[in-house]
């Protein structure tokens, strides 16, 4: 197997209560030996390993007298395609891309 990518975060404070996160990301995972036996075959992408992902967060702290420091977040998050198997006649075979906040 072979493996390598990138990824790069950003945060910053755009005001003095409210920060934001930016975040992203890209991976070739393939697959270097055969495994005839198990219908994989040299260059196939590793199962489960998106192609790429990203995220943006918003952070606001908030400060009171009673309750003290807190803060609430934000996140949404991006995931790229992957396949879920070896076998095209598999439904899970491509996974499409999928978004979700947190």
């Amino acid at each position: 197997m072979r493996s390598y990518g990138t990824e790069l975060t950003v945060r910053a404070n755009a005001t003095e209560h409210l920060l934001i996160g930016l975040s992203g990301g890209t991976t070739d995972a393939t697959i270097t030996d055969q495994l005839p036996a198990l219908g994989i075959t040299t260059g196939e992408h590793v199962l489960g390993v998106p192609e790429w992902t990203a995220s943006i967060s918003l952070k606001a702290h908030v400060q009171t007298d009673k309750l003290g420091d807190g803060f609430a977040q934000i996140d949404y998050n991006l995931v790229g395609p992957s396949s879920g198997t070896f076998d095209p006649t598999q439904v899970d075979y491509h996974r499409p891309a999928t978004s979700c906040w947190d």
